[in-house]
């Protein structure tokens, strides 16, 4: 019996020793090796990020990824050719890549189609000779509403170098485009094409500022067409009868002012021309609105007559931080000014209102900037479900959005709430961040506030290196046929050794 299974331990030995064989030819055969370098000519070739330039094998076939360097991107893709290492006539083109995510290539290398080459060495070349565009992350715009009784807009203002615009006024239920006047108390949609100049190009994605009710409706890298709603208020009265050259500042003697409900602020009586160059010549009575010296408007004052909201005029140099209005310079009787305006630094008010008698905007350089109040200098130690809590001392009313370490970042990555600002960042972008010290804007339309946070140690996780790809085969089961291999050798060498003693 002894003898018996002497044998069978040989044979079972044998068997693991002609399987780990055939592994490790199947293994072989099976990791055949390719090796590849680089080069990379033409005159834009320094715009090619070569520490990207790796190749990475799915099933039979091997693919690079080419990058432009950070800042530009691609507006014509790169050629790319590959050659045996020791030949300079046998090559083939790499054609119809992939564009990822918009800015980078991938090209395909098929093993069939490789020219020969007895030590599987070949040298990749990517020229790249057309020059690149500078890339565009995020754009400001300045929007202009649609005011009652007033002609459209005719553009916004673009404040992002290498960009253009055409604006477009349309009623939203229709699509039907508007011209000329707009109507009280009706919505309308603005919609703008943002163009990239030559030279520039969209990266996805990109961010447009304000981002408040702004509904991207069209998204290529040549092109991002959008929309903002408004709804307009109540249309200024009209002029009936208006004999403009008879208007002298004696009219104002006509008007009572009551600005018994007025706040901090002042109002000054204008008189003097508007209108086009064919009718420079009219004259009109014009209401001005203003805050005291260090204080500001939360929002715009209500200015009526008989009963009538009137609806200030667009925002020009004498109405920088007040309110412009135009009267019926045939009419007469009492004109209700309410508004409160507040101290920028406590959002106190005093009662204090004084009259003018020529308009001047209130501009004072010694106001102080916004503050951090709650939140300066925290920490953030990692939690799942508590962000990092800031808050400015600004209005939220003139909240822009936050920046961090000086970039814009998307409203999806915090809460925003009044109080005077209170900001939120979430967990899930906190835990993106490199650990250490960062900075944070919280911005508003007029200025901002800044303070510093901290990624702690144990907060920041560990980014996946995602240009290391494991070469076939490697790991623990990998090396199972040479495992195998040793077992089968070391159960032979056991049972030669037994049989020679029971002998």
């Amino acid at each position: 019996m002894k003898k018996i299974l002497q044998r069978i331990g040989l044979l079972a030995a044998a068997v693991m020793l002609l399987w780990g064989w055939q592994g490790m030819d199947a293994k072989a055969a099976d990791e055949e090796y390719y090796s590849f370098g680089f080069s990379c000519t033409g005159d834009q070739k320094d715009k090619i990020d070569v520490s990207k330039l790796n190749i990475f094998k799915d099933s039979d076939m091997y693919y690079i990824d080419v990058y432009p360097v950070e800042g530009y991107l691609f507006e014509v893709e790169p050629t790319v050719n590959i050659r045996p290492e020791n030949f300079d006539d046998d090559a083939i083109s790499l054609t119809n890549p992939e564009k990822k995510e918009g800015y980078y290539y991938r090209y395909c290398i098929d093993k069939s189609n490789l020219p020969s080459s007895s030590n599987k060495s070949y040298v990749i070349i990517v020229f790249n000779q057309h020059p690149l565009a500078k890339e565009i992350k995020e754009v400001s715009i300045t929007v202009s509403e649609p005011v009652a009784g007033q002609p459209f807009p005719t553009e916004w203002k673009i404040n992002t170098e290498g960009v253009t615009g055409t604006l477009r006024w349309s009623v939203p239920t229709t699509d039907e485009e508007v011209t000329g006047i707009a109507e009280p108390n009706t919505e309308y949609s603005g919609t703008i094409a943002l163009i990239p100049e030559s030279g520039y190009a969209f990266k996805k994605p990109v961010n447009v500022y304000p981002d408040n009710y702004f509904q991207v409706i069209d998204y290529t890298s040549n092109e991002i067409i959008g929309w903002y709603l408004f709804t307009t208020g109540d249309a200024q009265p009209s002029n009936p009868g208006n004999t403009n050259t008879e208007i002298t500042w004696e009219k104002w003697n006509d008007w009572t002012i009551n600005r018994d409900k007025l706040e901090n602020g002042r109002i000054a009586k204008g008189y003097g021309l508007s209108g086009s160059a064919a009718e420079s010549h009219d004259a009109h009575l014009f209401l001005y609105v203003e805050p005291k010296d260090g204080y500001y408007f939360t929002e715009e004052p209500k200015v009526s007559w008989n009963d009538t909201l009137l609806v200030p005029l667009p925002k020009d140099s004498s109405t920088l931080y007040g309110y412009k209005y135009q009267l019926d310079d045939n009419g007469s009787g009492t004109i209700v000014v309410e508004g409160k305006a507040v101290k920028k630094e406590t959002n106190e008010s005093e009662n204090n209102g004084s009259e003018t008698s020529a308009p001047a905007a209130s501009n004072d350089s010694s106001e102080e900037p916004y503050k951090i109040i709650n939140g300066a200098k925290s920490t953030w130690n990692g939690s799942t479900s508590e962000g990092l809590t800031i808050r400015g001392d600004g209005d939220f009313e003139k909240f822009a959005g936050v920046r961090v370490d000086g970039n814009w970042i998307p409203s999806a990555h915090y809460e925003a709430k009044s109080g005077s600002t209170i900001v939120t960042l979430k967990p899930s972008y906190l835990a993106s961040l490199a650990e250490g010290e960062h900075t944070v804007d919280i911005m508003w339309i007029d200025d901002s506030a800044s303070t510093t946070f901290t990624v702690a140690a144990s907060a920041a996780t560990a980014q996946p290196e995602l240009d290391s790809v494991p070469k076939t085969g490697e790991g623990v089961m990998g090396w199972m046929p040479e495992i195998l291999l040793l077992v089968a050798a070391g159960l032979t060498a056991m049972g030669a050794l037994r049989l020679k003693r029971a002998k």
